[in-house]
């Protein structure tokens, strides 16, 4: 439940503590004194846009901020457990604007974002307006009502899934159809662009040494002319050879003469084994040079065809055979076109079955809301003055509806009267009926709301007398429950509240502010006494009050 309001530099209020009780309290006050001002600084808590004009004239800033009691807000425990925020059972609510219409939001003393703030609230407090029934002829919010009283946010959630699956299934099939149009066009396409890969006899693996052999073969005349002049160096007469055996035949008869020289014997013995084996892998080199002229042929058209798919598509020579698989898996993938329409075909029954299925339980969960929700608020405008009056939720179901909202359209209808059919609310109840009608939706739905917290926004408007009577005691009945805030301009209402808040606007010597106070027994009967006869207090209205 709220346990504080402090606010300040807000719109008039300079500083304001308000501390509210359990049960049902009333807010009360002249018009204009400022409780549509109280309700600005609660909605700014609640994530409501925030603006300059918030600001006090003359303040920096403004603050609002309250303090909650959760002990008895199990979901709301939960959520701020889950990111850490928990403070035991009390919970605080701040909300900054600056005089540049900037704000900022916190819970429980820690910086957090608006949307956060928002979800929180939510959890925390619920506002019924006074305005409420203006939209309540709408049928997004008169089914919106219906799913929130059946407590079918599950259901609707698989709905809006199962319909956005099947929507995805059906924009799929439609597209794969309007391009099978396009399929034989494409094929042969690719089957002319895959022609040229038909020369193509090597392998990814295969590319790099075909382009070193393609590279060698350019240079062959150069190749055979060096190697031919290296092995004319070394095998001919007067060649390194030769005058290496000559020089042998001086050291060994230096060796003869002076034996210590046999190392130098040795290492030209070694000198002699390596240019033979120079020699003869130059002589094997030269004759493999002799290279088959088709060889070289092959290589020079396997080249060529790679090196003219490379430039048309600018690719490098390396990607050539991922881009002929490429081309192949999409010739594959559009010639098995009857397999993928199939296989789509069956996603498209399946998302439909799902959708199905998700449609029928929420419509089921609908039908048993809308029958007991309709004898609900017929009793209700029974005690609402409207005794002859009839509820009715009309609930009409077609299967073959595919909508994001499932098979249902929903109608709110009312029978004025005794023995007369039942006709929608936009086209028979009057703007005081209409009142009376949210009314008596809007306690019904109290009844099974889980927030801690009730703010009923003066939604007594176009009522009084008896009625008003009933209808302070319905939100006392509920202030049992939980806690309720009312404002209100019917004493018959504020008299059945367990607490009286009068909200007070004074006029200083340069400034207006607004006040709140909290009313004892007696100053309690004279605001009721106020709100029944005036701003002359008479003895009569006093008794009556």
């Amino acid at each position: 439940m709220l346990v504080s309001l402090s606010i300040r530099d807000f719109a008039i209020i300079d500083r304001s503590q308000i501390d509210f009780h359990s049960g049902m309290t009333a807010l009360t006050g002249e018009t204009g004194a400022g409780k549509s001002i109280l309700l600005g600084a609660m909605n700014l808590l609640l994530g409501a846009r925030a603006d300059s004009g918030s600001v006090r004239e003359g303040a920096e800033k403004a603050e609002v901020s309250a303090l909650f009691d959760i002990h008895d807000a199990p979901v709301a425990k939960a959520w701020l457990s889950e990111r850490e925020l928990n403070m035991e059972d009390e919970c605080q609510l701040r909300r900054v604007v600056s005089a540049d219409g900037r704000s900022r939001a916190y819970i429980n003393g820690r910086p957090t974002t608006l949307a956060d703030l928002k979800a929180l609230s939510a959890l925390l407090i619920n506002i019924h307006g006074q305005h409420e029934h203006q939209t309540l002829v709408m049928p997004d919010v008169q089914r919106e009502l219906l799913d929130k009283q059946g407590g079918h946010s599950g259901l609707v959630d698989n709905l809006q899934n199962a319909y956005q699956s099947l929507s995805r299934a059906q924009r799929a099939l439609s597209e794969h159809q309007q391009n099978a149009a396009q399929a034989d066009l494409r094929i042969h396409e690719l089957n002319r662009l895959l022609k040229d890969f038909d020369a193509i006899e090597v392998d990814a693996d295969g590319i790099d040494d075909l382009v070193a052999e393609h590279q060698r073969n350019s240079n062959l005349q150069r190749i055979a002319e060096t190697a031919n002049t290296t092995v004319q160096l070394l095998d001919n007469e007067q060649g390194v050879i030769d005058q290496l055996r000559s020089l042998q035949q001086h050291i060994d008869n230096w060796v003869a003469l002076d034996p210590s020289m046999s190392p130098l014997a040795e290492l030209l013995e070694n000198a002699d084994i390596q240019l033979s084996e120079l020699s003869s892998s130059a002589n094997h080199a030269l004759n493999r040079l002799d290279a088959d002229p088709e060889r070289i042929e092959w290589v020079d058209a396997q080249f060529s065809a790679l090196f003219s798919i490379s430039r048309k598509h600018r690719i490098d020579l390396t990607e050539v055979p991922q881009f002929y698989q490429q081309l192949q898996q999409e010739r594959d993938q559009l010639e098995n076109a009857d397999q993928a329409e199939h296989a789509l075909q069956k996603a498209l029954s399946a998302a439909k079955s799902q959708y199905n299925d998700a449609a029928a339980k929420l419509s089921d969960a609908r039908a048993n809301v809308a029958e007991h929700l309709s004898r609900d608020i017929t009793e209700r405008l029974h005690q609402l003055s409207m005794s002859s009056a009839s509820f009715v939720i009309k609930h009409h179901v077609d299967e073959q509806r595919v909508h994001k909202d499932g098979f249902d359209t929903l109608e709110f209808c009312i029978a004025a009267n005794a023995g007369q059919s039942a006709k929608p609310i936009s086209k028979v109840a009057s703007g005081g009926e209409l009142s009376r009608i949210s009314l008596a939706i809007q306690v019904c739905l109290a009844q099974t709301l889980t927030v801690p917290t009730l703010i009923f926004d003066e939604v007594d408007t176009g009522i009084g007398g008896a009625v008003a009577q009933i209808v302070g005691k319905q939100m006392r009945e509920i202030g049992e429950r939980a806690q309720v805030l009312c404002v209100t301009h019917l004493a018959q209402v504020a008299g059945c509240a367990h607490q009286q808040l009068k909200v007070l606007k004074t006029q200083g010597a340069d400034h207006v502010k607004t006040e709140v106070e909290s009313l004892q027994e007696a100053q309690r009967v004279d605001e009721l006494a106020r709100m029944l006869g005036g701003e002359e207090i008479t003895d009569s209205a006093r008794q009556m009050a």
